[in-house]
């Protein structure tokens, strides 16, 4: 029973040993460099996480070749090859002294005849030596640098003088403090067959995906996918069932309770002999910094670490370890546009905030942006104003018309790594789909845009042939179904770094691969380009793909503080002003899906005059029809309650709730209003989150279910109408038929879902003019009789009026509602075209962008 027990240990899987080490030997290895050594060494320095290792030959002592079709290298192979505790330790040594070092230990081997010497250092396979000149050429992968301090381990005995390498000896004679002590050294088996059980969770990866049948996708495995019962912990049946299937399977290589153990071991933190999800995430967050050994050391790699469409800061402090932990070297961040707006905070500073988080994430900040349409969401002052903050590179590829700032039509890098150079075009393409754009956008840029597919060939004909690039990464901004037909059109792009959409995308279409990874940064993109070698054509390297959770990152305190401090302003503006609750009216968000409410009836009606005022008509919206289910809070307000704030709203309206105006006949309006309604008439009533909710504008009589007016007037069947409604209720959401139908009947008439305006920033921007024709003259608001009304002044008028303590962020808002030349302040042509006609306002800020 024991030799038994003895045998099954021997043959216990360890590692697969890479292909490019096949077939392992250890034959000559005083002499030479060989597998074996490579093997180990490499083992020791991911392990250990540290730059190289060096290792006395006399430590590895088999002295076997092994045969060719061999691929699991076994805990009994390792014992065999290193049979002593050969303790190591990681020391801080120059380039010039390892390299030294190197060159002394294998002096003996260049004598003819060679001769064997048990100091001849094997290294790992980041160290490449030129047999020809006998010099070290490359350490970590990268040219040697002789003044740079690198973290080698090393046995501690050659440090104190074993085989007499001179270098070794005297650095640490002159460095004895950089030496740790004997409890920190850990036997070289130890390091080994703790990573190799950490490795064995990254093959798990590759087998799951291989299952999956996906390609270039590089992955840990799913947690899900491990726990087979879902009862919330990974166990050692589990784990062990894993491990038997991605090693043969029932009739393969047998697994020993003891590896088992020691794979559990590596992840379960706190020893209770299962892992839970979060132990789970904190190894791969660790093994993903680690783990190099698998990325060979003769390939040049690429990384791009990118979000896209980031309008909220909130998953920033997170990103910001999800980048720390994914950086390497030659590694470069992007967002392919859509940041300073829409939100409410830039609504506020303009995408001041959101600028600033940008260049601080990562501790690199993002390095390559382009436009996107929402870019042009701020005035044009604003955006040069964030273009000149922005510390990375800001790309324009396809619009020659803006000029100020002058930006980079594209950018050339250069990178060095596994003995390859490698040039790198990037570039940034905006769509010109002019559904998109009003007239004048960018600053009248727009009109000078050129088709992005057109741009994409001319730059890379560009870079590539009079610039020597091996490939070009196109930044685009642009829907799916024009990434792929350009995909389609097989340009020789093998990825394109892509935005616009807000659901993720990683398809491969015609050898290019288009990813995206939904808005606000809740994933991120992980892409590597990755060149074999030097023969690899520039324009075809292999594309791995991660695509990973950011809040599986913890978050950045320091990140947070500046985040809340931007976020502030916000804060205020929960309690902020927006509209007063008519007299006799009792609020309440109760029966929303079942009943009109007054809440209901608010909303639509605050949402409904945002439209008119920000398109500058009463024509612009007719009638707001609002699905029950995006109103939430379910409240009965005091009957005392007389301010309605924007927390209010908030907390009614929680989600972004995408608005959209379309044009409808009368007769769709009723149809739709009916059957979103007939659920209530049922016995007993049913909620339904379908239950449209009216502005004040509508009439109904709850005995037909029939709407009998609009915008205060009575409904004309065949008239149409400029309706505002829930973007989604338009593509099926709570399954209105009539107006599923429509949009299918008129897709004509539904604007682009780009075009949507979430339905809390609409209501806002509609209580402004309101409060302005409360506040009296001109004369009286302008108390220096400078000619401008500054914030203060609009403050005090409020407070005034309101008779109640009003925040300086309400009064900018006001402002900011009717501030056409964006001074910060209003001036008398602004505030009576606005006394005269609220729409005024959006009137006169057309009329200076022509200017």
């Amino acid at each position: 029973m024991h030799q038994h027990v003895v045998e099954e240990m021997e043959a216990a899987f360890l590692c697969k040993v890479p292909p490019d080490l096949r077939p392992l030997t250890s034959i000559g290895m005083r002499r030479q460099q060989t597998t074996v050594g490579t093997l180990v060494c490499t083992f020791l320095k991911d392990g250990l996480g540290c730059d190289c290792a060096l290792i006395d030959a006399g430590c590895i002592r088999r002295n076997a070749s092994y045969p060719a079709d061999v691929e699991n290298f076994t805990y009994g192979d390792l014992k065999k090859e290193v049979p002593f505790d050969s303790e190591v330790c990681v020391v801080p040594i120059r380039g010039s002294v390892v390299a030294e070092a190197v060159r002394q230990s294998r002096g003996l081997a260049a004598l003819d005849p060679p001769q064997d010497h048990g100091g001849y250092l094997q290294a790992d396979r980041g160290i490449v030596w030129d047999e020809e000149t006998r010099q070290v050429t490359h350490i970590a992968g990268a040219p040697v640098d002789l003044d740079k301090e690198y973290r080698v381990a090393v046995l501690a005995v050659t440090l104190n003088g074993m085989n007499r390498n001179q270098p070794l000896i005297d650095w640490a004679n002159d460095n004895g403090d950089k030496i740790p002590p004997e409890e920190m050294h850990r036997p070289a088996k130890e390091v080994i067959v703790s990573y190799s059980s950490a490795l064995i969770w990254a093959y798990l990866g590759e087998h799951e995906q291989a299952e999956r049948g996906k390609n270039g996708l590089s992955h840990m495995p799913s947690f899900d996918h491990l726990d087979k019962d879902q009862s919330g912990v990974i166990d050692f049946d589990e784990i062990k069932e894993a491990v038997q299937k991605l090693l043969g399977g029932e009739n393969g290589v047998k697994v020993p309770e003891f590896v088992v153990q020691n794979i559990m071991h590596t992840v379960d933190a706190n020893n209770d002999g299962t892992i839970d999800a979060s132990e789970f995430n904190a190894f791969v967050l660790f093994f993903q910094q680690m783990n190099t050994f698998n990325k060979t050391m003769n390939d040049c790699r690429f990384r791009i670490i990118f979000v896209n469409d980031v309008y909220e800061l909130g998953m920033f402090p997170h990103l910001d370890n999800l980048i720390r932990a994914n950086m390497a070297p030659n590694t470069i961040t992007m967002l392919p546009g859509d940041f300073v707006a829409p939100s409410l905070l830039s609504s506020l500073d303009k995408g001041k905030g959101m600028i600033d988080m940008m260049n601080r994430v990562g501790g690199c900040g993002i390095q390559y942006v382009c436009f996107g349409n929402h870019e042009n969401d701020i005035p044009i002052e604003a955006l040069r104003e964030r273009i000149g903050e922005f510390k990375g590179e800001w790309i324009n590829s396809n619009m020659p018309g803006f000029t100020e700032p002058a930006l980079p039509e594209y950018r050339i890098l250069e990178i060095e790594a596994g003995g390859q150079k490698r040039k790198i075009g990037i570039i940034g393409l905006l769509t010109i789909d002019s559904n998109l754009y009003r007239v004048g956008a960018f600053g009248g840029a727009m009109e000078t845009a050129t088709p992005v597919y057109e741009t994409a060939e001319r730059l890379k004909k560009v870079l590539m042939e009079e610039h020597g690039c091996d490939v070009v990464i196109p930044m685009t901004h642009q829907v799916m179904a024009e990434d792929r037909e350009m995909a389609r059109l097989k340009m020789g792009f093998p990825l394109l770094v892509a935005a616009h959409d807000h659901d993720p995308y990683c398809e491969e279409v015609e050898g290019c691969w288009i990813v995206k990874t939904g808005c606000d940064a809740t994933q991120a993109a992980v892409i590597d380009l990755v060149w074999a070698d030097a023969s690899t054509p520039g324009d075809r390297p292999k594309v791995e793909i991660q695509m990973l959770n950011t809040k599986d990152y913890a978050p950045n305190e320091e990140l947070v503080d500046v985040m809340n401090g931007h976020l502030r302003c916000v804060v205020e503006m929960e309690s902020a002003f927006l509209c007063e609750v008519p007299p006799g009216v009792r609020l309440r968000s109760t029966g929303m899906r079942r009943e009109p409410t007054s809440v209901g009836e608010m909303v639509t009606t605050l949402i409904r005059q945002g439209f008119r005022d920000s398109y500058g008509s009463t024509e612009a919206c007719h009638g707001v029809m609002m699905d029950a289910g995006a109103i939430r809070r379910n409240f009965n307000y005091p009957e005392e309650y007389e301010t309605f704030t924007y927390g209010d709203l908030k907390k009614e309206v929680p989600f972004d709730s995408e608005m959209v105006v379309v044009s409808m006949e009368g007769q769709l309006v009723c149809d739709a209003v009916r059957v979103s309604r007939e659920r209530s008439f049922r016995s007993p009533p049913e909620d339904w989150g379908g239950y449209l909710q009216l502005d004040d504008g509508f009439k109904w009589d709850p005995a037909t279910n029939q709407v009998t007016h609009i915008n205060g007037e009575p409904i004309v069947a065949d008239r149409l109408y400029s309706v505002g409604v829930l973007a989604l209720s338009l593509n099926g959401m709570n399954r209105n038929q009539p107006l599923i139908d429509y949009a299918n009947r008129h897709p004509e008439r539904v604007p682009d879902l780009d075009a949507v305006r979430h339905a809390k920033d609409v209501a806002v921007y509609g209580c402004s003019t309101k409060v302005w024709q409360q506040l009296g003259s001109f004369e009286d608001l302008d108390q220096d009789g400078n000619g401008m009304l500054t914030v203060e002044e609009v403050q005090e008028a409020m407070g005034r009026v309101l008779r109640r303590k009003v925040s300086q962020v309400a009064a900018q808002n006001l402002i900011d509602a009717i501030d056409a030349d964006g001074s910060g302040t209003v001036n008398a042509e602004e505030f009576y075209k606005v006394m005269a006609n609220p729409q005024g306002a959006v009137e006169l800020m057309r009329e200076n962008e022509e200017q």
